[in-house]
């Protein structure tokens, strides 16, 4: 984020499995975690809240917060909370995409390939 010029623990951890072990990295960014992810923050949720957004807001902020687990714990720079924007909104999205299909796939593939971009950059 450009306000802290440094990544979340989420991202330094993805970055070292990139330099260390790129094909691991490739499966485990790309096809692992989406599937994880999805069924735990939107398929687990989804039958708990019947509103649309509120579901989506809940499963958003759950998503980001979790991404943060690190900088929750430490809190050495509290502008690190911020960093739940960017991911509470993906985490948003996958929901709404999941919601409005009524099938999982289709969120772990926004997932999938968000994450897949994401290597392809950082690569």
């Amino acid at each position: 984020m450009i306000i802290l010029g440094d990544t979340t623990a989420n991202e330094n951890s993805n970055r070292l499995l990139i330099k260390n072990n790129l094909i691991f990295a490739i499966f485990a960014m790309s096809i692992y975690a989406p599937i994880v992810e999805e069924s735990v923050f939107r398929l687990s949720l989804r039958n708990i809240f019947k509103n649309k957004y509120f579901y989506a807001i809940v499963s958003g902020l759950i998503f980001g917060s979790l991404h943060l687990i690190d900088e929750f714990f430490t809190l050495s720079n509290p502008l690190y909370l911020f960093y739940i924007i960017p991911y509470g909104i993906m985490g948003f999205s996958f929901a709404l995409a999941y919601y409005e299909t009524g099938n999982i796939f289709s969120s772990i593939i926004f997932h999938s390939i968000h994450n897949s971009l994401a290597v392809l950059l950082l690569v």
